[in-house]
């Protein structure tokens, strides 16, 4: 040991410096592999984030694909609900058990298996899944509890996802509410349990934060400490004069950094003093820099001294992607929270302007517009109706447009988010100071399996953020979907209430027709009555009796005139007129005198008349003809009763 002191202390200063550039630059390569090493776990953080995504956008299409079959009955909805819920329980379960599998299988067999599970949250990268697979099982190793916590909460999941397959399997073969309801219950329990998942996530996703930020820290404070003590070395192999430098590095070892160091020579020893100083306020920096990232603040940049300056460039990128994974964080946090807000607002059997008012609402909340409209499409009447608005005045907004009418009826024939410039025409926006002008509308035409839905229509101030127009397109079928169930809950009671009140009418009129039945069996059973009556005056009256119709055809005869007429039954007669039994004239006068008769309503009773009978004997004859009416008064006929 003292031999290697002697070594050392016999070199010139400029290898001694030599000595002391080749720790900076081990230290640079050091920094630049730690970086390195917290950009992969910061990856690994963010396809752990993708991840969690991708389980509950599985398991919320899952959820949505079960509603759209409960709604239509169409078993490709139930096929699709079910792939998705075994995407979801695969990504589950593979997160809970990914350190036995990689303990009991090679990678030639975990790695493709982790890749077609991790896939879509690793950006379809290979490299990224090996990474998430190594990066979880070294933090089951440093941080047990972090990593236990949210396989616990991922087995919990895959149990529940595999219970919510096997319910809708049951439910699928035997429909009950009571099933109906346990898979509600289970779909609420799952959005806790994902709820918890997105917690822990975001728990490990900050301690990591919080870890590496720390790692830097102490990573650089063993760099300072380290040159420090070199330099120490170096100064004391040195003569008196760099005494100065001796003592300032003693304090700098002890941590003050705050002490300064000003030798006004120009040989080495002055430009050691200057290199020291500067690398002092370089370490300062670097420090500062990084406690500020360590509390989340990234808004300072390291300056590069130089383009060789790696230290700097290397904490700058860092910090960078430190920073772009928290915004991507919070983003996604957001996201989600909205969606989840939105599915809290729009979960219910709402009516159609219930749902409308509630979501317009939410999501001028939300996106802060200041002016929001809901237009729902009416298929039957083929027209929008302004089912519920925010900050406007109804008495200046027409309530019913045509596709085509207006700017939402535009946009309803349109596929995508319309974005409009406004002009001083449009909607004013007043508050206790003043009345602005919306800066620009949005309007959201909203389809649904290619039927048209419904148009949302917003205004703000201020123009809406790309994230937030984004949220807009994304939750568009969501809405399209509640609103399309609320319009046909709508129609089905609609049809019933029809229905109801045609089955009331078709009682009452099943109550009138059989009044008119019985009062049809009452007339009828009259009618035979007075009809076997007649029948039977007529059959047995000696007088000759008859009834004719307006064209003088005979109805009805007695059995005594059927003689008269050489016929074999009075059947025979009806339906004839005289002209078909008397001589022309006889049955020209008969049929003069019953048209006057009818056309004057006056008839003659009793008249006695003379005529001669079968054998040409004179006869004498008492005739009566009157005119013969119905209920209403009308004129149908004759009726004559002649006798000897």
């Amino acid at each position: 040991m003292d031999r290697i002191k002697w070594r050392f202390s016999d070199l010139r200063v400029k290898s001694k410096l030599a000595v002391l550039i080749v720790m900076f630059i081990t230290s640079i390569l050091l920094m630049g592999f730690v970086a390195r090493y917290l950009f992969n776990t910061s990856q690994t953080v963010t396809v752990l984030v993708n991840e969690q995504r991708v389980f509950l956008e599985n398991f919320s299409n899952g959820t949505e694909y079960f509603y759209q079959y409960e709604l239509t009955g169409n078993e490709e909805y139930l096929d699709q609900s079910r792939n998705a819920f075994r995407k979801a329980r695969s990504i589950a379960f593979t997160f809970a058990r990914i350190d036995s599998m990689m303990q009991t299988m090679n990678k030639e067999e975990w790695l493709p298996m982790f890749y077609e599970v991790f896939k879509e949250g690793a950006d379809y990268d290979e490299k990224n899944v090996e990474m998430l697979a190594r990066q979880i099982n070294r933090f089951i190793k440093v941080k047990p509890e972090k990593i236990s916590e949210i396989q616990k909460t991922a087995m919990d999941a895959t149990l529940l996802v595999e219970t919510l397959n096997h319910q809708i399997t049951e439910y699928h073969s035997y429909k009950t509410p009571e099933r109906l309801a346990e898979l509600h219950h289970n779909f609420q329990k799952m959005n806790g349990i994902s709820a918890s998942f997105a917690s822990s996530v975001y728990n490990l996703t900050g301690y990591f934060n919080r870890s590496m930020g720390l790692i830097v820290l102490i990573f650089v404070l063993f760099l300072v400490t380290a040159g420090t003590i070199i330099a120490v070395k170096i100064a004391r192999s040195v003569s008196i004069p760099i005494m100065r430098l001796a003592d300032n590095f003693k304090k700098i070892a002890k941590g003050n950094l705050s002490s300064s160091v000003n030798i006004q020579t120009k040989n080495e020893i002055g430009e050691l003093s200057t290199a020291f100083s500067e690398i002092q306020t370089g370490i300062q920096n670097i420090i500062v820099y990084t406690k500020k990232v360590a509390r989340g603040d990234y808004s300072i940049k390291l300056k590069p001294k130089s383009e060789e300056d790696e230290l700097s460039i290397a904490l700058n990128k860092m910090a960078a992607r430190l920073e772009e994974t928290q915004v991507r964080n919070e983003e996604e946090k957001w996201l989600q929270q909205g969606m989840g807000e939105l599915d809290d607002q729009m979960r219910g059997n709402y009516q159609v302007s219930e749902l409308s008012d509630r979501v317009i609402r939410w999501l001028c909340n939300f996106l802060g517009t200041e002016i929001g409209a809901i237009y729902v499409y009416d298929e039957e009447l083929e027209q929008l109706e302004l089912t519920a608005a925010v900050g406007l005045n109804l008495n200046e907004v027409k309530g019913i447009l045509k596709p085509g009418e207006g700017l939402a009826g535009k946009a309803v024939l349109e596929k995508s988010l319309q974005v409009i410039n406004v002009d001083k025409k449009f909607h004013k926006i007043y508050s206790a100071t003043g009345e602005v002008y919306p800066e620009k509308i949005y309007l959201l035409p909203m389809h649904y399996e290619n039927q048209m839905q419904a148009v949302i229509e917003l205004a703000a101030v201020n123009q809406l953020s790309p994230l937030k127009t984004g949220f807009l397109q994304s939750v568009s079928e969501k809405i399209s979907a509640n609103v399309g169930a609320a319009v046909a809950r709508y129609r089905r009671k609609e049809l019933l209430d029809k229905t109801l009140e045609q089955a009331e009418e078709l009682k009452t009129r099943d109550e009138e027709l059989q009044k008119e039945l019985e009062e049809n069996i009452r007339i009828k059973e009259n009618l035979i009555r007075k009809t076997a009556l007649l029948n039977s005056m007529l059959k047995t009256l000696p007088d000759y009796v008859y009834f004719k119709d307006t064209e003088s055809r005979f109805l009805q005869i007695s059995e005594s005139m059927v003689k008269l007429f050489g016929a074999k039954s009075s059947q025979e007669i009806i339906g004839k007129t005289d002209f078909d039994f008397h001589p022309k004239k006889d049955a020209q006068k008969y049929f003069d005198e019953e048209q006057k008769i009818i056309c004057e309503g006056k008839g003659f009773i009793d008249v006695i008349r003379q005529g001669v009978d079968e054998d040409g004997d004179e006869l004498w004859t008492s005739v009566t003809k009157l005119p013969m009416y119905d209920e209403t008064g009308k004129c149908i006929g004759t009726f004559g009763i002649s006798k000897d």
